[in-house]
């Protein structure tokens, strides 16, 4: 047996996330199918929890990725903190999303962040701060930061956010990768009816994620985390997408500010990043405003953005695939054999070195605790 890539990510995924969700909105995905979950099983670097839920990486597994040049640890203790779990399941859905967006999930820190297709998941930035005894991201609310994106996933609209501290603490982390400009805003959730309702109903008096909506001084953009959202983060991910998309659809681009396009001298609006707020300013000039996006899209736009001013229209996967040459809408991993950074691919022969370097080291422990030596 050959680790493939499918495998690989998967593994890396969940030993970066600890605790990774059994059931998601990404089922279909090769990346968690019966064939490559199993597979990870039935080889020991992958095992479920005791109720079922969660997928965990085995300390063999931990060990593999180690050896093949992929540094990670275990917990120290199982956290069985249903909040914190209920975290990492979230975070789970955000780098799965990415992933499959086309997006190196696996970036380990601020630093690193040299182009937009980089993330680095909070986790890992908190842990890197407290090793450096400087924590100033401890209390931020953010998944995690690409060069061009901050990403927030939205459960309770309500739920605290201070906008000014989290945009001025961005921006000092994305400082560190030389990154000097204000990245936009991707509020992440469960789907596009579910995070429209979120950030157009009743806004509240404290400080929320739903006031922080209509007060950061960036784009704020709504993604959610299943197939569509990849699709969408792929897609704004690729170079110039708002010209090559009006292209595609033979519309006029407009170097104007205020649209992407014009038809027949009216506005055009790019819907396919879900930013209601310049929807919303492009529908109160009075003009007749068209918005091209998704059928996925336009379903909750037109529910949640009644503008007797702005016609919706959607946009074919077909037209999709053709601008920008995609093989398929999701950046699925290829099966094909996974290459380590030290050009070695991970065989039986890898995997059963592992072991018996486990069996070696727990012997020596025993051995050890039994003379009566500290370990």
């Amino acid at each position: 047996m050959l680790l493939d890539k499918p495998n690989a990510e998967l593994l890396k995924l969940v030993a970066v996330c600890k605790d990774f969700p059994v059931s998601c909105a990404f089922s279909d995905s090769t990346i968690l199918s019966g064939v490559n979950t199993g597979r990870l099983i039935s080889e020991g670097l992958l095992t479920l929890s005791g109720d079922g839920r969660r997928y965990r990486v085995t300390r063999l597994g931990y060990d593999l990725l180690n050896r093949s040049g992929f540094a990670c640890a275990p917990d120290v203790y199982r956290e069985t903190d249903e909040a914190a779990l209920v975290r990492r399941t979230q975070s789970s859905q955000v780098m799965l999303t990415l992933l499959l967006a086309g997006v190196d999930v696996f970036t380990p820190d601020v630093s690193q962040l040299t182009d937009a297709h980089g993330f680095v998941y909070a986790g890992s930035i908190r842990r890197s701060q407290r090793a450096g005894r400087k924590n100033i991201s401890g209390n931020t609310r953010f998944a995690g930061l690409s060069s061009g994106y901050a990403f927030y996933y939205i459960k309770n609209p309500y739920g605290r956010l201070f906008y000014q501290s989290e945009t001025r603490i961005i921006k000092t982390l994305l400082a560190q990768a030389g990154v000097y400009v204000k990245p936009a805003i991707v509020y992440m959730g469960e789907s596009y009816h579910s995070l429209c309702s979120a950030v157009t109903g009743y806004a509240g008096k404290y400080a929320s994620y739903r006031t922080a909506y209509d007060s950061f001084p960036m784009p704020v953009t709504l993604c959610p985390c299943n197939p569509d959202g990849a699709l969408q983060m792929r897609i704004m991910l690729q170079p110039d997408y708002r010209v090559r998309l009006l292209r595609q659809l033979s519309l006029e681009v407009s170097d104007l500010p205020d649209r992407d396009g014009t038809l027949r001298r009216d506005p055009v609006l790019l819907g396919i990043d879900m930013d209601l707020r310049r929807i919303k300013a492009a529908a109160k000039t009075g003009e007749r405003v068209h918005v091209f996006s998704r059928p996925c899209q336009t379903e909750a736009l037109v529910k949640h953005l009644p503008y007797e001013n702005v016609s919706f229209y959607n946009i074919g996967d077909h037209d999709i695939l053709n601008t920008f040459a995609f093989s398929s809408l999701l950046a699925e991993p290829p099966i094909e054999a996974y290459i380590t950074e030290e050009g070695e691919v991970i065989s039986d022969q890898t995997i059963r070195a592992c072991k018996e370097a486990r069996k070696k080291r727990r012997a020596k422990d025993k051995t050890v605790e039994s003379n009566g030596e500290d370990p």
